[in-house]
Parts: structure tokens; sequence; C-alpha cells
């Protein structure tokens, strides 16, 4: 956890990069945890009958009575509530318009902190593929680039709701399954790295509904203790945009629906170990 003195660094705008390096670590750790219960390999509440199906035909080898039901996606603050909170900081964010062509703007590739900063160990990215799939994938240093999760993604009030098919534990998932798509605008003075969109002057992000959410604000949730709020809810004062930043996922590259099924089997066959995560 951060210390006092690392608090004060992120008060000074002489230190810098020293909150910088701060918050990626921390929102690498925080978004990341998954490389603790890949370690851990546990495989809980699964059959082996169940488990040698996903590894035979990790498509299609779940059967539907056993398959995991997410809790509802409609629970949980709604689009208004979650845009209002984040504009009281930064003014700039927009929803995506209405008329959007909502599979086009939302089909891509989304990554965490590697890809906004440069400067992580660990991370995730979203692979939100045209046909109406997602793949949720996690990257560290030590831990080669794994599916951690896969399913059916859909558009609904606002939000991309995530459907997992259950073919990985559920403590492997992301811990949002509601995202608030945001468009950020790319040219402001704070050191990010931007990525090609740039060139558009705004950014694509994904915002959790809940876990993203009380990151960003420095809330209470059950995942974030009290010193980590505290530290959250400084850095938030001193650089919101930063702040949402770290919090969010950025669309790095967009995924045509000509490339998206190559692109796919790719993805799949590098990156897919059910072994590793049912053992």
């Amino acid at each position: 956890m951060p210390s006092v003195e690392s608090k004060r660094s992120c008060a000074s705008p002489r230190s810098r990069h020293v909150r910088v390096a701060l918050l990626v670590a921390l929102a690498g750790a925080l978004l990341g945890l998954g490389v603790v219960a890949f370690l851990r390999k546990t495989n809980e509440g699964r059959s082996p009958a169940a488990t040698e199906a996903v590894r035979a035909d990790p498509s299609d080898g779940i059967d539907e009575a056993d398959r995991p039901v997410d809790a509802s996606p409609d629970q949980g603050p709604t689009k208004e509530e979650i845009l209002r909170a984040i504009q009281g900081h930064v003014a700039e964010v927009k929803p995506i318009p209405a008329d959007a062509d909502v599979k086009a703007v939302l089909s891509g590739r989304f990554s965490s902190t590697r890809h906004v900063l440069g400067l992580a160990l660990a991370g995730n990215e979203f692979f939100v593929f045209p046909d109406g799939t997602y793949f949720f994938i996690h990257w560290a240093d030590v831990l080669a680039t794994t599916i951690f999760d896969k399913g059916q993604w859909q558009y609904r009030d606002g939000f991309v709701v995530l459907f997992s098919d259950g073919s990985t534990p559920e403590h492997f998932h992301a811990r949002d399954r509601r995202y608030l798509p945001l468009l950020f605008p790319t040219d402001r003075p704070n050191g990010m790295t931007e990525t090609r969109w740039a060139e558009k002057k705004e950014l694509l992000l994904l915002f959790g509904a809940d876990f993203s959410f009380a990151l960003f604000l420095g809330a209470d949730h059950p995942q974030i203790d009290e010193q980590t709020r505290q530290f959250l809810r400084h850095c938030l004062h001193e650089d919101p945009q930063f702040q949402l930043r770290s919090s969010t996922y950025s669309k790095v590259e967009p995924i045509s629906p000509d490339e998206a099924e190559g692109l796919k089997e790719r993805v799949f066959q590098d990156c897919w170990r059910p072994d590793s995560l049912w053992e």
C-alpha cells in the first residue's frame, strides 16, 4: 500500500512521475488480482466430468444446467447517474451519440494501463467482436497472456453488458459486468501516451459500472480498503483526468467484420489455456 510519503508525492507537482508510477501500480494490482487466483489454481464448484468437457471443447463444453447465471446486469447505477458523477470531475467526458452505429463503434481491442501509460507489469484487455462475443484477457510479466473469460456482449440501456459462457472459474472474470462507453478528448496536457485514435481528438473508454466506478471515486467497495480509498480520493482531487484513464479500458484499435473471424481464431489459439485455469 502507498505510504504517507507516497501520498504526499501524489500531491506535489514536482513529483508527477512518482504519482503516475504509484497509481499505475495500484490500478494494475487491483485490476490484475487474477494472478493470485491463478497461482492458487482453485477449481471450486466444477465436477471432473464438466472440467474434461471444457478442456475437450471449450466453446461448447458446458451443459446449460451447469452454466453459471450472472447477477442481473440491470442492477446498479444508471447511465445518467454514472455520467453525472464523472462529469462532476471531468466535464469533457460525454457518452457516445444516440444515433451511433453501436457495433462499429464498440468493436475493438480495449486495454487497461499498459497502452494508457506503458508502465505496468500486469494488465487486462477486452476483445469486443462485432459478432457479439468477447474475450477478457489477462497478461503479466510472470504469466503467459491468457483468456480469463469469454462469452456474449449486448448493448443495453447505454451499457456494454457481459454474459460469460461459464467456461472459466468466476473468480477469473472481469470485476465489472456492465461498462459505460465514454468519449474523452485526448489533446490534454497531462503526459499520457496517446493511441492511434489520437488523430480523432477523442478516445473511446469502457468504464465499469461497479468496481471501476468505485475505483475512480475512491468510494466504498468490498474490494477496496479504507487506506486505498483515501489515496484514490486524493489523486482524484489532484488529477481527475488521469484517475479516469487509469480506471477504464481504452480502445487501442478497431476490429472490422472482415478481420474479426481470423483475429478471434488466432487469439483463441494463442491465449486459451483451460488446463491452467481448472487444475
